[in-house]
């Protein structure tokens, strides 16, 4: 089964840094999507300057893993209570991104993450079945 976990290992988090293209810092956050001890996908974000940055997401041409990985940080930010909006880096697949609905126009980011799963339509077509 796939599973999609917060990762804390730092060295994991550097090395998924290098592999994007994305400078390394403490600040940086990740979670990783693995089947089994496979690595099948991973989300690099920080919460910075009152918002949450997604830098970068690689899912290897498996666009549901990309949906999954972002909405993945929308759940635990806001699970803490925090409702931020959300940018995205502007290398991250734009087409992909209004396809799930994340964004709609060329800003590159969600005024509230919370409104975001709140109103997401899918969410609430899961939770019915």
């Amino acid at each position: 089964m796939l599973t999609i976990l917060k990762t804390h290992d730092a060295s994991d988090i550097e090395n998924y840094c290098k592999i994007s293209g994305v400078k390394y810092c403490e600040a940086v956050r990740a979670f990783e999507a693995k089947l089994k001890d496979k690595l099948c996908g991973f989300v690099l974000y920080r919460l910075h300057d009152g918002a949450c940055e997604i830098l970068s997401v690689e899912c290897y041409a498996d666009a549901p893993l990309f949906d999954g990985l972002i909405r993945s940080v929308f759940f635990s930010v806001t699970e803490c209570g925090a409702d931020l909006p959300a940018r995205f880096d502007n290398s991250i697949d734009k087409a992909l991104l209004k396809k799930y609905n994340f964004i709609s126009d060329d800003t590159y980011s969600v005024k509230s993450m919370l409104d975001f799963l709140n109103n997401c339509k899918n969410c609430k077509n899961s939770h019915d079945n």
